[in-house]
C-alpha cells in the first residue's frame, strides 16, 4: 500500500535547487511505497516567488512552477485545501456521505493542474492569494469572538501552564475547541440550525478519525497560544499552519524547519512528522524515509 507524503515549501525549494530527475524520483519512492503530494497551498506560497524582493528569485519563479508541473504530469495525488476537507468532513458526519475524499480527482485535479501550468508560462493570477481565505478568516473568527479565551489563557499564563504548546493544550482543548469547532461549522455552513452545528461539532471533536477538524482547531490554539506568549504573530506562523493542517489526512508530514515539529507533532496526532536537516539531498532523504517506514 501506498503512504503518502506531504512536503512543505521549504522542501520543494530545495528539490527545485537540487533537480532530481522527477520521474526517476517518482518512480524510486513509489517502489518503495511512498507517493509525494502537493496541494492548493502549495501553489500559493510558491507563487510568492513571482513578487520576490530579491532579484534572483524573481528569475527563477515560472521554472521554479516549470519543475512542479513535472510531478502533477505524473499524476501525483493533490490533497484538497482546508476548506473543502472541512466541508468534507460536515457532510459525512451529518450522514451525506460515507467516505471523506481528501484529493482531488478529475475535473478538479485537472483545474489545479492548468493552475500550475499557468504560473510555470509565467502568468501569475492575481487571485491566488485566496487560497488562504478561509484560514485567515476563521483564525480572525475565533481571536475576536471568544472573551472567555482571555480568563483562560491568563489564567494558564500565571500558572506556569501555559510555558509551551503542548502543556496548554489539555486545557484549552477541553474548555476552548468544541466552541471554536462548532464556530468552524457555523461560518461554513451558516444555513444550519445552532442546535444541528452543535451536534456536527461534537460528532468531529469526539472522534479521531476526523483528522482535520483535530488539525483545526490545534492550529488556532497553537496561534493563540504564540499571542498570548509574545503578544505578535508573525504572518508565516499561520502560513506554516495551514500546510500542517493541509497534511491532516497524509501518512507523512515533511518540513525543513526544526522548530516546526514540536507543534507540528501536537497538530497532527496521525500523522508523523519529518524534519530534513539539508545534510543530505532531498532525494536521498525521501527513499531513506520509505526504506525505513
Amino acid at each position: 500500500m501506498q503512504r503518502t507524503i506531504y512536503l512543505d515549501t521549504m522542501l520543494w525549494n530545495r528539490l527545485y535547487e537540487q533537480s532530481p530527475y522527477v520521474e526517476q524520483l517518482v518512480r524510486r519512492l513509489s517502489a518503495r511505497g511512498l507517493t509525494m503530494v502537493f496541494s492548493p497551498h502549495l501553489r500559493y506560497e510558491l507563487s510568492k516567488t513571482f513578487v520576490s524582493t530579491r532579484a534572483r528569485k524573481k528569475e527563477i519563479a515560472a521554472d521554479l512552477f516549470g519543475y512542479v508541473q513535472r510531478f502533477v504530469k505524473l499524476q501525483i495525488p493533490c490533497v484538497k485545501q482546508v476548506i473543502d476537507l472541512f466541508r468534507e468532513e460536515i457532510r459525512h458526519a451529518s450522514g451525506q456521505t460515507n467516505k471523506v475524499e481528501c484529493f482531488y480527482e478529475g475535473d478538479l485535479y485537472q483545474r489545479e493542474a492548468i493552475e500550475i501550468s499557468k504560473l510555470a508560462s509565467g502568468q501569475l493570477d492575481s487571485s491566488a492569494g485566496r487560497v488562504l481565505d478561509f484560514r485567515s478568516s476563521q483564525v480572525r473568527s475565533f481571536r475576536s469572538e471568544s472573551p472567555e479565551r482571555g480568563l483562560v489563557w491568563r489564567r494558564l499564563m500565571d500558572s506556569g501552564r501555559g510555558a509551551t504548546f503542548a502543556d496548554s493544550l489539555e486545557v484549552t482543548l477541553r474548555e476552548l475547541g468544541l466552541g471554536c469547532l462548532r464556530k468552524h461549522v457555523s461560518n461554513v455552513f451558516p444555513e444550519l440550525r445552532q442546535k444541528e452545528a452543535r451536534r456536527i461539532a461534537r460528532k468531529l471533536f469526539s472522534s479521531r478519525r476526523y483528522r482535520l477538524s483535530h488539525a483545526l482547531i490545534r492550529g488556532d490554539l497553537y496561534l493563540d497560544w504564540r499571542c498570548f506568549r509574545t503578544g505578535v504573530l508573525a504572518r508565516d506562523a499561520a502560513d506554516d499552519c495551514y500546510h500542517i493542517e493541509n497534511a491532516a489526512y497524509c501518512d507523512f508530514y515533511a518540513t525543513g524547519e526544526q522548530s516546526q515539529e514540536s507543534y507540528a507533532n501536537e497538530m497532527l496526532s496521525m500523522t508523523e512528522i519529518r524534519v530534513h536537516n539539508d545534510r543530505v539531498p532531498v532525494e536521498e532523504w525521501l527513499a531513506s524515509l520509505a526504506i525505513v517506514n
